[in-house]
């Protein structure tokens, strides 16, 4: 008998074993593809090429990388380029520097340029934390799959990334903050499977305030839940899981009856508008959608969400009088507080009332005058960016100014360390390093970070996209303002940025003394 249960758990051992195994491997190949499809980094170094590894997180993972190359190699007879993007998503500069010596060793890069810090700024609900330095959690994508559910299911944080200990500073919350920010995340899962609406627009405008990191992946949230509709998937779960009704059954006339029901007897009126326009939105039926709204805006419990519904209905149907009247209506009716201030300002900047997304950014500085570092150089970033679209040329550049300022006297420490880090393991493989600076910042504050160090050569990204900026939209050089300052490029953008990065790959060419030594080998790849 003993001997039997020996044997059987033994076999389940193997079993389970054998099935991590196969997860593992299927998890591993997943992350290579993902990782290196048409991204340059799965061919083998070729003798004679010119290899650029471009660091970065999203901004990077974008076009331009791919863009560089196609304008390095433009006039060349054959092939002499290969630019490999190294951008992830979401990354870190911690992550970086965990996984920079990896890198080095496949791409065996002649340059590397670098475009990093951006994600170091708070967010930890966007951005979670890091895992264990032990080989197995830094190289099992099991490990890291059940570490990223234990996570999810149980807290918003992790350990600490490193052996040693980390810098504190940016990327990181005192632990009364992370618990107010975990208890607000644990409420989200229930409001959004039950389709409460205003419980999640208040959850996300806490949260602005919450987080000291930057306000605006919240806002984006936020922005989200106001104006964007419901797909009909989501529809046909609303009706099947709240209503209890299979949607095919019902026309639209009798679905919206229903969701009015709904909305009286759960309380969530804005909930119901939402749920109604988009139905009509899917339906193209335009004057249906704009008849919804009319009657809501004279409902004092939605008005202000309502108008700026109405608002982005304007932008639909192309009347910008109707955009504008909307947004001042939508500022009216909507508290005078800060959370709001932002997000009229941000869907006065997307709808191209610039003047209005001005006025309402300035208003948020005022009604905030304790507001984070990292909060008020978003927000004059933006505002930067609202005079600028607006033609208030020297409005925008007193405004650079101050965020300049602000920056320059800040000390990211949390930066700083890891940057430097990374650069570091660079240099010691006598790898050249252009330190990038991201769009309309200043290139001063990335000096500062690095220390002034002489062994980087810095390249700013303001000069060339204020003048395009002059002449653009800023929506047709970036695809959102996520940042505050800028936004991920457009492809305009992108390849505004790769031109950029091409003149100065062509100045350093012959310092470089490309086509000398064995590509990657510490003793003849170019100093």
């Amino acid at each position: 008998m003993f001997r039997t249960v020996v044997f059987r758990l033994v076999a389940i051992v193997i079993g389970i074993a054998a099935v991590l195994l196969v997860v593992e491997a299927a998890l591993q190949t997943a992350s290579r593809i993902v990782q290196r499809a048409g991204r340059g980094a799965a061919a083998a170094p070729v003798e004679g090429e010119f290899r650029i590894a471009c660091i970065g997180e999203s901004t990077t993972f974008g076009r331009w990388p791919g863009q560089l190359e196609e304008i390095l190699n433009r006039n060349q007879q054959e092939q002499r380029y290969r630019v490999i993007n190294r951008g992830v998503v979401g990354i870190r500069t911690d992550g970086v520097a965990r996984q920079i010596d990896g890198w080095l060793d496949e791409d065996r890069p002649h340059l590397v340029i670098t475009m990093l810090g951006i994600n170091d700024e708070g967010n930890v609900l966007v951005y979670p934390r890091g895992g264990s330095p032990r080989w197995l959690t830094a190289h099992s994508r099991t490990m890291r799959l059940l570490a990223l559910l234990w996570r999810t299911a149980f807290d918003i944080g992790g350990p600490d990334e490193n052996g040693d200990r980390e810098p504190s500073g940016d990327g990181h919350l005192d632990e009364e903050t992370r618990s107010k920010l975990a208890q607000l995340e644990s409420l989200r899962p229930d409001a959004i499977e039950n389709f409460r609406i205003s419980e999640m627009i208040e959850i996300h405008r806490t949260l602005i305030t919450t987080d000291p990191g930057t306000p605006f992946y919240h806002l984006s949230f936020l922005r989200g839940l106001v104006l964007h509709h419901v797909d009909p998937d989501r529809l046909d779960e609303f009706f099947s899981r709240q209503i209890d009704v299979d949607p095919s059954k019902l026309d639209d006339g009798q679905k919206m009856d229903r969701i009015t029901i709904w909305g009286e007897r759960t309380g969530d009126r804005f909930a119901a508008l939402k749920l109604a326009t988009s139905i009509a939105r899917a339906a193209g039926d335009t004057e249906g959608e704009q008849s919804l709204l009319e009657e809501a805006v004279s409902d004092p419990d939605v008005a202000g969400l309502a108008w700026l519904r109405m608002a982005d209905f304007g932008s639909r149907v192309r009347r910008p009088l109707l955009i504008h009247q909307s947004l001042l209506k939508a500022d009216s009716a909507l508290p005078d507080d800060y959370q709001w201030s932002l997000l009229l300002g941000d869907v006065g900047f997307l709808l191209g009332d610039f003047d209005f997304a001005a006025d309402c950014f300035e208003r948020a500085l005022r009604i905030r005058p304790d507001l984070p570092a990292s909060h008020e150089l978003m927000l004059l970033g933006r505002l930067a960016n609202a005079c600028e679209q607006s033609g208030e040329f020297d409005l925008a550049a007193g405004y650079r100014a101050q965020r300049d300022e602000l920056e320059l006297g800040r000390f990211r420490e949390f930066t700083r360390h890891y940057y430097r880090r990374v650069v570091d393991r660079v240099r010691a493989r006598r790898i050249p390093v252009i330190a990038m600076q991201y769009p309309l910042l200043s290139v001063e504050s990335l000096r500062k970070l690095l220390d002034y160090r002489e062994d980087v050569t810095y390249l700013e990204n303001r000069t060339n996209f204020e003048a395009a900026l002059h002449e653009a939209g800023f929506r047709e050089l970036f695809e959102d303002n996520f940042a505050g300052s800028f936004g991920h490029l457009s492809p305009r953008g992108n390849m505004l940025l790769a031109e950029n990065v091409a003149r100065e790959v062509g100045r350093m060419m012959p310092e470089l003394g490309f086509g000398e030594g064995t590509p990657g080998d510490e003793e003849t790849a170019p100093p």
